[in-house]
């Protein structure tokens, strides 16, 4: 049980993560020059995110889709991350 909340845990700062990634993107895209830019791409119909550059204006949001899946690639990541690392061994 402490294992599956640690993993949820790190399954939610993922997700925190990509919210903050979708609200800085278009910022740096208008930095980089990127007047015109529209980008809103769908997994099983449900949009993952959307992000708009027109001009002076940015439009940016983070959907439920993508936060249902930036927690499960949280969850994914940890039980990786602790597979492939072992524990090391207290003295």
């Amino acid at each position: 049980m402490k294992t599956l909340f640690k993993a949820l845990i790190g399954g939610i700062g993922l997700s925190l993560l990509y919210a903050l990634i979708i609200l800085v993107a278009p910022m740096i895209m208008m930095i980089m020059g990127i007047n015109k830019y529209t980008s809103t791409p769908e997994l099983l119909g449900f949009p993952i995110y959307q992000i708009g550059v027109n001009g002076n204006e940015f439009d940016s949001s983070a959907t439920g889709m993508g936060f249902i899946l930036s927690i499960i690639m949280g969850i994914i990541f940890y039980y990786l991350v602790r597979l492939l690392i072992p524990k090391r061994n207290a003295k």
